[in-house]
């Protein structure tokens, strides 16, 4: 895969934008170097790159992927991501570990996010029992951005969201100071009360000692729609 990462990054570079890159490193509070190519110049990049090279990428779509991980420039872990899409579907239940590299390498709210409603998301769909012991496991993951994946994993679930999972990750984060767990778990109530805002409601109104955030994260769209005052 080395060189189909080479012949990758090679057109990346080629579409780069030195001022573009200032600004995407600047909005990502420069925890990374950009090459300042943007979504849409991306994918159409990766478009053709899928179409020539799809065959012999999926046996070793890992590979590539954590090559892309592993490189400087932020947008190689975006191609990564792009890849890791393409073939979500052959994911298994062994690629906890290799999912979980990915959460903690190279980690900001920019891949997390994807990782946890994606991949992770559709692993813990596919193959349930896994649920009954891996996010318990990252939820007491010194490392927030588990913790953050193991809150956020069920965002696709509509209807179908464990709620009794839910609420007790987010009972569990009540006192934890960092922003990106008190976001993410009022983005999670957010997203269920989508489906279910009595129960979001119930739930809010039963823990008023959850960190502001997350109450006004969680209450966000009913309060739009007019459903709280």
């Amino acid at each position: 895969m080395q060189d189909v990462f080479q012949k990758l990054l090679i057109v990346h570079k080629k579409a780069s934008d030195k001022d573009r890159a200032v600004k995407m490193s600047q909005y990502m509070r420069n925890q990374f170097d950009f090459l300042g190519v943007s979504a849409p110049v991306r994918k159409e990049l990766m478009q053709p790159f899928f179409t020539e090279y799809k065959l012999q990428i999926r046996p070793h779509f890992r590979d590539l992927v954590l090559l892309c991980w592993s490189h400087r420039y932020r947008e190689m872990q975006m191609a990564g991501m792009e890849i890791l899409g393409k073939f979500q579907k052959d994911l298994t239940e062994d690629d906890i570990p290799f999912l979980e590299k990915l959460i903690t390498s190279k980690s900001w709210w920019d891949t997390v996010d994807w990782l946890a409603s994606n991949p992770v998301g559709h692993v813990f769909k596919s193959y349930p029992h896994l649920q009954e012991t891996i996010p318990d496991r990252w939820m007491s993951n010194p490392d927030f951005w588990l913790r953050r994946t193991a809150i956020l994993f069920q965002l696709k679930y509509k209807d179908e969201v464990d709620t009794e999972m839910l609420y007790r990750f987010i009972k569990s984060q009540k006192d934890s100071k960092e922003f990106f767990i008190q976001k993410a778990c009022g983005w999670a109530l957010r997203q269920y009360s989508k489906y279910n805002p009595e129960s979001v409601i119930s739930f809010l109104k039963n823990n008023p000692d959850l960190p502001r955030l997350t109450i006004t994260e969680g209450y966000k769209d009913m309060k739009r729609k007019g459903m709280v005052s």
